[in-house]
């Protein structure tokens, strides 16, 4: 599974932080220059782990996170908490695993 960038570069998704070891095969390196506004996410397995109260679903973020935290390279502190609270609304306001969200911008 891939996320295509902005750029249209696909970037292969690897095992959340924290859970590496229990993927199969060694990590692949990849190299991308971030450009002026754009953001580099990073997240532990309670993320994409955090299940819907409704229907249980997992939070769907690859297809969130771009339209949250973009335009965002200035203000990373603000992206963040637009993506945790959308995080919040859809596990209903708690979450049931340790849960961390990291961005990175280019200075």
């Amino acid at each position: 599974m891939a996320i295509s960038s902005r750029r249209g570069m696909a970037i292969p998704l690897m095992a959340p932080l924290g859970l590496t070891a229990y993927a199969t095969g060694a990590p692949m390196p990849w190299r991308v220059e971030l450009g002026p506004d754009e953001v580099l996410l990073m997240c532990t397995d309670g993320v994409v782990e955090a299940r819907g109260r409704g229907d249980g679903a997992f939070y769907p973020l690859a297809e969130r996170a771009a339209s949250l935290v973009a335009g965002s390279s200035a203000d990373l502190e603000n992206a963040i908490s637009r993506l945790y609270a959308d995080l919040l609304r859809h596990v209903g306001g708690r979450l049931g695993d340790d849960s961390v969200l990291l961005l990175l911008a280019r200075s």
